[in-house]
């Protein structure tokens, strides 16, 4: 039977109204005013104003997304309006490509399930404090370009394996190249995609000479972006320097401090790898259970098409309205915790299936698209292999993962079930069912979160709103621009670098932050010797609580030689009634926020 034309877009539709919902809740409410941010917008404002990464300020990672994102202000104007609006556009357009991916992979139903959790949980979600864990206002645009580009490489890929035309693997290496310029981890796991889209790929092309042009101009397309990133760095940094700065994280990699920090081992689930490791196998095993269970029930259901959907529907809202009176007692953080394992699994099947294809050439090609992303998908879980998670990192890092598990155990649970004469619309209905029951807690933690923003931030084009420490940093804010003049510089320690950018003033240092990562890749002495070299005017005190790092406070668990040199140099600032300087509460002490100005001691200047 003929599907009605409007079937075509009621997918699309239903993720385009999903994503809506948020952006009309979510927006205006980050980023976060204390924490990461400051870096993503103050690093493009500078370079507009002619200061350059490295030579100007340290960077950990490639250079495209902070030249990008000065483009992108070049063109637009400078604000966070400018930022927010280019990320929802680039977050909307990463949407569509994916719903063409796993509509490919699967049917209009299983992308559209998989998809409407997206917005939710991925795109515009703050699932904790700290609201840079999304796609509009990243903590690291490095991260989200990264995996962006990526995406599109392996749709160009995918093009170069339908069409065989030379622009698409041009394409291709292109995008790989700028990855390779963003983040370590998203390069090593886009080259990974690569190398295994490219192997079947290529067996899927029977014309020898083909193969060798398609691999040849890939090669070169992906040294290009490298190489033109050099010469322009190499104008304003010597070639050392040059090497280091295209190098980016990779140096650090294996830095022992650095891998050793309570920090880095929860993320990655090694704190407690044995129960991780339980948790994840023990979820795994709920999915499974779960799906026996639904493709059981639609296995007895009776023939009758009517009968079958007023069964399907009534258990549907069954389950939602079950859900309600437990939600509180599930671990809903976990909820995506054995991802890895479906796309090891998945990655397992499709290389025995590519195997056992391997002289036919057009399955060969049906399969390059679902196989390289797995692979991208399995190498993005790296980083939090056993404790992944939606929140944090996950934002970005689990993202494909989920998609992908969500879209596949959609789309096999009902051809397996209708292949036996099953309900699928049974098997549908429960799983829109539990999307929906996901969909709702996660929005309800958006809401506790974001209800909190009461308080504005700036104004006109960087206006947001956040939690009490907007208030404070604002506060702050408005006393630096009314009492400092536009010249005098300013240093916020440890976080707080947006501070610089709402006051549009310069950090005279190569330095912007200071939490124990940072004085573990540059060293503690090198940075009090720049902040001696350059001391700002002024320097704002700004409470954080790094309990995660294992030493909590600034200036009294880490940080005690700046926070030394601080205390012999410089003195409260006072407001015109005689009071100090200070926004909420004394820095550093307690859980409480705030913000303490701190100036120059005269017999210093």
């Amino acid at each position: 039977m003929t599907k009605p034309a409007y079937a075509k877009w009621a997918g699309p539709a239903l993720v385009l109204v999903a994503n809506l919902v948020m952006l009309l809740w979510f927006w205006g409410r980050a980023p976060d005013p204390v924490i990461d941010f400051g870096r993503e917008i103050y690093m493009p404002w500078r370079i507009t104003e002619g200061q350059h990464l490295y030579r100007d300020f340290t960077y950990f990672n490639g250079p495209f997304s902070p030249y990008f994102n000065a483009l992108v202000f070049k063109i637009f104007g400078v604000s966070l309006s400018t930022l927010t609006i280019t990320n929802l556009v680039l977050a909307m357009g990463m949407t569509a490509l994916l719903y063409r991916m796993l509509l490919e992979i699967g049917d209009r139903w299983s992308a559209t399930i998989a998809l409407a959790l997206m917005p939710f949980v991925f795109t515009f979600g703050q699932l904790n404090y700290v609201a840079n864990f999304n796609w509009i206002t990243p903590y690291s645009h490095d991260l989200t370009h990264g995996i962006l580009l990526s995406i599109g490489m392996i749709g160009a890929l995918w093009m170069l394996s339908r069409r065989r035309n030379m622009g698409w693997s041009i394409l291709a290496g292109a995008l790989l190249g700028l990855v390779f310029l963003t983040k370590a981890e998203v390069f090593l796991a886009a080259l990974l995609a690569a190398i295994g889209g490219m192997i079947v790929v290529l067996r899927s092309d029977a014309d020898h000479k083909r193969r060798w042009l398609t691999s040849v101009l890939f090669l070169i397309a992906a040294i290009v972006p490298p190489i033109i990133a050099f010469v322009l760095l190499r104008s304003f940094l010597p070639t050392h320097e040059v090497v280091l700065a295209l190098e980016g994280s990779w140096r650090w990699l294996g830095n022992r401090e650095l891998l050793d920090n309570p920090y880095f081992k929860l993320i990655n689930g090694t704190d407690h790898l044995a129960a991780n490791i339980g948790t994840t196998l023990l979820w795994a095993g709920v999915y499974c259970v779960i799906a026996a269970v639904i493709a059981a029930i639609a296995q007895m259901l009776p023939p009758a098409r009517r009968t079958r959907l007023i069964i399907s529907i009534s258990s549907a809202l069954a389950v939602v309205v079950g859900f309600w009176f437990i939600w509180m007692k599930i671990q809903w953080p976990n909820f995506i915790r054995p991802v890895q394992l479906f796309m090891a699994g998945g990655g397992i099947a499709l290389i025995v299936l590519i195997v056992r294809r391997w002289h036919d050439r057009e399955a060969i090609a049906r399969l390059a698209l679902p196989f390289m992303l797995v692979i991208f998908a399995g190498a993005l879980l790296g980083k939090i292999l056993w404790n992944v998670r939606a929140v944090h990192y996950g934002f970005a890092l689990s993202l494909l993962a989920t998609l992908l598990t969500i879209n596949a155990v959609v789309y096999w649970s009902v051809r397996i079930v209708k292949a036996r004469g099953g309900s699928p619309e049974f098997v549908r209905a429960i799983w829109i069912a539990l999307i929906l029951v996901a969909i709702g807690q996660h929005f309800l933690v958006d809401f506790v979160y974001l209800k909190k923003k009461q308080y504005v931030v700036s104004a006109g084009g960087d206006a947001f709103l956040a939690d009490i420490r907007g208030k404070m940093l604002n506060d702050a804010s408005e006393f630096l621009l009314e009492h400092t003049q536009p010249n005098q510089t300013l240093v916020a320690m440890p976080e707080g670098f947006l501070l610089n950018y709402l006051t549009r003033r310069v950090n005279p240092t190569i330095y912007h932050q200071f939490t124990l990562p940072n004085l573990i890749m540059y060293g503690e002495d090198n940075i009090v010797a720049n902040l001696k070299a350059h001391p700002p005017d002024v320097i704002a005190l700004v409470h954080v609580d790094n309990i995660e790092y294992g030493k909590r406070f600034f200036g009294r668990d880490y940080g005690q030689e700046i926070w030394d040199w601080v205390s012999v140099n410089y003195e409260p600032m006072t407001k015109p009634n005689g009071e100090t300087a200070l926004f909420g509460y004394p820095p550093f002490v307690n859980e409480k926020n705030g913000v303490l100005l701190v100036q120059r001691k005269q017999s210093r200047r």
